[in-house]
């Protein structure tokens, strides 16, 4: 397995985990940014060179497509067992919230996956952005100085003679 693979993984299992969550994966857009901070923060520690925005949004989105899978299977069997759902009612109207509540549940799982890759895209973006500025080449590195003799008329630049 790749760096590139390896840290994609790791961070989309931490989104996609803590995004599953019944309670504390109502804030499933942080921990996606979290998750693809994180990627493109492992990737980043070794990998030779710089690191384009375009790379650290291709490294969050494959963070995110693992998170909203392992997002996806912790929530479903959970949703079907009724976790996190208010209590309904029995009587007359339990068919019908039978269907609300099951149609309500494949929103919010399209919601989440939605939500969970789109955030880890951002989370990647804002990891080279914040990350990239140590690296050499890296973005926000300045250009190098100009040389001594700069501006002179000495040792500088002579164009081709005219034909």
């Amino acid at each position: 397995m790749n760096d590139r693979t390896k840290a994609a993984l790791i961070g989309g299992i931490i989104a996609g985990v803590l995004s599953g969550i019944p309670f504390i994966g109502g804030c499933c857009f942080l921990w996606a940014l979290g998750g693809g901070f994180l990627a493109v923060f492992m990737y980043m520690k070794n990998a030779p060179g710089t690191f384009a925005m375009g790379d650290g949004a291709k490294l969050g989105a494959t963070a995110g497509v693992i998170g909203a899978v392992i997002a996806t299977v912790i929530r479903i069997p959970l949703m079907l067992l009724g976790v996190g759902m208010s209590a309904m009612g029995g009587g007359k109207d339990a068919g019908t919230m039978a269907g609300f509540a099951a149609a309500t549940g494949v929103v919010g799982i399209i919601f989440t996956i939605v939500v969970v890759v789109g955030f880890a895209v951002l989370g990647g973006v804002i990891g080279v952005a914040v990350l990239g500025r140590n690296r050499p080449g890296g973005v926000g590195t300045p250009p190098p100085p100009p040389p001594s003799d700069f501006g002179t008329g000495t040792g500088g630049y002579t164009p081709p003679p005219a034909s």
